[in-house]
């Protein structure tokens, strides 16, 4: 005896919704590697660059030290102290250089220079998000602020600024 057609079981239509499905794991599947992908390369990238942060004259990455050298950011006979690069790329287009006579804001815009010989002011204070931040004048009026990233040893950049400060004249106020 033959079965009318009728009698058969429909199509199931999973197999629309299952190819449906696999398409979108995939996707999803691809997505969620490339995101991986690319988190763990900026971190190869950060890692395997220079350390960053506040640096002194006996421990500058030679990336910095060429930049200043090239851009002829520091007079003859003046001595490097404390450097600072700004930039998340460590390009040094924008940094803070304390030398032994200046304290100089290096920025793509122009360079701010304050003679040490002539600040009559340092002040300093931490800000959760911004991190360390030190505002100097100079008897010229001229007005300086240098902010350092939190965790970038900024008490290390205004502790020598305050050293060589005070050895060029500079008398801290009470």
């Amino acid at each position: 005896m033959t079965q009318h057609p009728s009698h058969y079981p429909p199509a199931l239509p999973t197999q629309k919704k299952s190819s449906a499905l696999k398409i979108v794991l995939i996707i999803l599947g691809c997505l969620f590697g490339l995101t991986i992908c690319c988190c763990g390369g900026v971190f190869i990238y950060f890692a395997t660059g220079p350390e960053g942060g506040v640096r002194t004259a006996n421990n500058m990455d030679q990336y910095a030290t060429d930049y200043i050298n090239d851009k002829g950011l520091l007079e003859p006979g003046e001595n490097l102290v404390a450097y600072y690069d700004v930039t998340l790329t460590f390009s040094s287009e924008e940094a803070a250089i304390l030398t032994d006579k200046r304290l100089i804001y290096h920025a793509p815009a122009g360079d701010t220079v304050i003679k040490l010989g002539e600040v009559t002011n340092i002040q300093h204070h931490e800000e959760s998000f911004i991190g360390d931040v030190i505002q100097v004048s100079d008897s010229n009026g001229q007005f300086m602020v240098i902010e350092i990233a939190p965790l970038n040893e900024g008490k290390v950049f205004l502790n020598a600024l305050e050293q060589q400060a005070e050895l060029n004249g500079y008398q801290p106020q009470p």
